[in-house]
């Protein structure tokens, strides 16, 4: 059972970059996309701009939300294999690559380094992108 548990740690681990992997990347062209068209945009693209920069917002802020499932997801499997390892009596550290994984209290410099407040300050920040952009354009021909 311990193997399986770690098993499924790592699988956590590999999933979760994947789906970060993706999510920064589907942000990323979204953004990219409205602002390629807000040099093309005339009269009949502007509500496509706009609709584009809206779902760019909404995608991002989505993403942020499932980049916390997905992170307690991996807490939860590495909390079942740290009980394993409690009940097996495994000798200290077999794996322990993160703070939360040892019994450390997280420094500011540490909190502000994890994976996760990166991916949530990089989605933010494409999602306020997305809201400038789309104010920019419903102001360019007012």
């Amino acid at each position: 059972m311990y193997r399986v548990a770690v098993e499924e740690y790592r699988f956590q681990v590999d999933l979760n970059w994947k789906r970060t992997q993706y999510f920064l990347a589907l942000n990323v062209a979204i953004l990219s996309v409205g602002v390629g068209l807000v040099k093309l945009q005339g009269q009949d693209t502007r509500i496509l701009v706009l609709g584009i920069f809206f779902i760019g917002c909404v995608s991002a802020s989505l993403s942020v939300f499932a980049t916390r499932t997905q992170h307690l997801y991996y807490r939860t499997a590495r909390d079942r294999m740290q009980r394993w390892e409690e009940l097996l009596q495994v000798p200290a550290p077999v794996i322990r690559t993160t703070p939360g994984m040892s019994d450390q209290k997280r420094t500011v410099r540490q909190w502000l380094g994890r994976v996760t407040t990166i991916n949530y300050v990089l989605l933010t920040l494409l999602a306020v992108a997305d809201l400038v952009a789309f104010f920019y354009v419903l102001r360019l021909d007012s």
